[in-house]
C-alpha cells in the first residue's frame, strides 16, 4: 500500500490512496479547531515503510502555520522552514502539490547515467518517472552535463547537472543559454539539491532552555584538537596549506591520504570524532558559490564537534546560527589558533556553538536513501515545476529563480580564484587570476567519466 499526503479543503481533508496503480478517494470531517495532514510515504527502493511524513496544518482564529514533519535518524522532526535562497519558494509550496495540477505522468529524462526510478521516492504522489533513455521529444524535464545536439520543445526544461565545483567540472561559456537553470548543490536554482540541508524546527520540536542540547561529558572528556579525514592532497582552495600552518600551533591530526593517520570506514575509530576532538575541518576543495558538501553536513554537524570552515559567507546563508568556525573571521592563522584553544579551555564558551540545536537541526541527504527528507529537493521540484508550468505556463515568468539570464556566467564565474584565500590569510602574494580556469573542460568536451559528486570519499546518487 502506498499512502500519499492529503490536502486541507474547506471543512474536509481528502485523502487518495494508491494500491498498484488504483487510486481511490475517501474524504472524511476534519475535528474542530485544527486539521491533520498527513503524507505516508513507503520506499519504492526496498518496498519497506521508510520514515513517514506529515503535513499539518492549523485551522483557527490565528494565521495559519504550516508544519512539515519526517522522521530522521529515529527522530521525529517538525519544520517550520528551511534555509535556501531568499528567492527560494517557502517550504509549503515545496512539499504540497495541489492535485489539479497533475494532469498526466511527467517524464524526467536522464541524459547522463547514475539515476533511477529510486530518485523521485520522496514524492511518489506527484505522478513522475524518472527514465534514462528514450525519446527525447516524449521527455518534460532532460538533465545533461554537458550541452547535447537535441532537439527541443518550447515547454521542454533542459537542465545542466552538476555535483562538483565549477573548477572540478564542466564550464558552461556561451551554453548557458542552453539550459534553463541548473541541478546540483546551487540554492539559487528552482530544482536544488543540496547535499545537506538546515531546517528551522516548529516549536514542538524545540529544545526548551535549561534542557542539555548535547551530552556535556562528552565535552569534559575532549582532550584534542582538530581531526581531518581527507584524501584530495592538493586542492585549488589550497585548504592543505592552511592546515599546515595551523599545525604550529593547536593539534590537527589528518587521518587518509594526506595524512599518517588511518580509520577505516565502519570501525570504532570513527567514534574518536566525539569523544576526543572539539573541531573538525569541514574544508571544501574549492570556494564556490554554495559549494557545501557532505564534510559540512555528515563529518562536520553530525558529530559533537565545531565545524571550522574556509569561507563564511559561503557557508552562513544556509548554516545554523553560530555553529561554526571559519578561517577568514581572523587576520591570520596565531590569531585563529589563540580562539580555538581558547574554547578548548573554556567549556561554556565552546558550548555556545551547539545552541543552535535548540531551534534548528541539520538534515543530512547521503544520496542512497530517497524519501520525504529529499522532497523539497532535486528531482520532487522538478516534477513538480514540470507539472505546474503545464498547469499555468505563465508561473514561469513569475519564480525568480527560474531564469537562464547569463546562466553560464553565473556558474563559471562562481569560484575564487586558485588559492586566493589562502595567500590572503598567509600574507603570501595572491595567484594568477586565471589559474583556476587554465585546465577545465569546456562543457562540450566533458569526459564521460566525469559522473563523481563527492569527488574524494564516495559516490552520492542525486536527491
Amino acid at each position: 500500500m502506498l499512502y500519499v499526503p492529503s490536502y486541507f479543503t474547506s471543512n474536509k481533508i481528502y485523502t487518495t490512496e494508491k494500491k498498484f496503480g488504483e487510486v481511490i478517494q475517501s474524504d472524511r470531517i476534519h475535528a474542530a479547531g485544527g486539521a491533520l495532514l498527513e503524507a505516508r510515504i513507503d520506499s519504492i527502493e526496498n518496498e519497506k515503510r521508510r520514515p513517514n511524513p506529515k503535513i499539518i496544518q492549523s485551522k483557527g482564529d490565528k494565521e495559519e502555520n504550516f508544519v512539515f514533519s519526517v522522521e530522521y535518524r529515529g527522530k521525529k522532526l517538525f519544520i517550520e522552514s528551511i534555509l535556501t535562497h531568499p528567492d527560494a519558494e517557502p517550504l509549503e509550496a515545496r512539499v504540497v502539490l495541489d492535485p489539479k495540477m497533475i494532469k498526466s505522468t511527467k517524464k524526467i529524462m536522464a541524459l547522463d547515467g547514475g539515476f533511477t526510478k529510486f530518485n523521485l521516492g520522496g514524492c511518489p504522489d506527484w505522478n513522475c518517472e524518472l527514465v534514462s533513455g528514450g525519446n527525447i521529444e516524449e521527455a518534460d524535464v532532460a538533465i545533461m552535463q554537458a550541452r547535447n545536439k537535441l532537439s527541443r520543445k518550447p515547454n521542454h526544461l533542459f537542465v545542466f547537472y552538476s555535483q562538483e565545483s565549477p573548477q572540478n567540472s564542466a564550464r558552461l561559456g556561451d551554453t548557458g543559454s542552453y539550459f534553463n537553470m541548473t541541478f546540483g548543490f546551487r540554492h539559487d536554482s528552482p530544482a536544488a539539491s543540496p547535499y545537506g540541508y538546515t531546517v528551522k524546527l516548529a516549536e514542538k520540536s524545540r529544545i526548551p532552555p535549561g534542557t542539555p542540547v548535547i551530552d556535556v561529558n562528552l565535552v569534559k572528556n575532549k582532550s584534542k584538537g582538530a581531526s581531518w579525514f581527507v584524501s584530495h592532497c592538493g586542492t585549488h582552495s589550497r585548504r592543505e596549506e592552511l592546515v599546515k600552518s595551523l599545525q604550529s600551533f593547536v593539534q590537527v591530526d589528518i587521518y587518509g591520504a594526506c595524512g599518517s593517520m588511518r580509520c577505516n570506514k565502519g570501525t570504532s575509530c570513527e567514534n574518536s570524532i566525539d569523544e576526543d576532538y572539539h573541531f573538525y575541518m569541514a574544508l571544501e576543495n574549492s570556494i564556490c558559490q554554495d559549494y557545501i558538501t557532505e564534510k559540512l553536513w555528515n563529518q562536520g554537524y553530525t558529530h559533537t564537534v565545531i565545524p571550522i570552515v574556509l569561507k563564511r559567507s559561503i557557508i552562513e546563508p544556509y548554516a545554523p546560527p553560530n555553529s561554526f568556525i571559519a578561517f577568514d573571521d581572523y587576520k591570520t592563522i596565531e590569531e585563529m589558533a589563540n580562539h580555538l584553544k581558547l574554547l578548548m579551555e573554556n567549556e561554556l564558551e565552546y558550548l555556545k556553538y551547539f545552541e543552535w540545536k535548540r531551534d534548528y537541526a541539520v538534515i543530512y541527504l547521503d544520496g542512497k536513501n530517497h524519501d520525504a527528507l529529499e522532497r523539497p529537493w532535486g528531482f520532487c521540484q522538478l516534477c513538480r515545476l514540470a507539472h505546474i508550468l503545464d498547469y499555468d505556463p505563465t508561473v514561469a515568468s513569475k519564480m525568480k529563480l527560474l531564469s537562464n539570464e547569463n546562466l553560464g556566467k553565473k556558474w563559471d564565474d562562481s569560484c575564487e580564484a586558485v588559492g586566493s584565500l589562502a595567500s590572503q590569510i598567509l600574507g603570501q602574494s595572491p595567484p594568477n587570476q586565471n589559474a583556476q580556469n587554465k585546465n577545465l573542460p569546456k562543457s562540450d568536451t566533458l569526459p564521460p567519466n566525469q559522473k563523481r559528486v563527492l569527488g574524494e570519499s564516495e559516490m552520492r546518487v542525486m536527491p
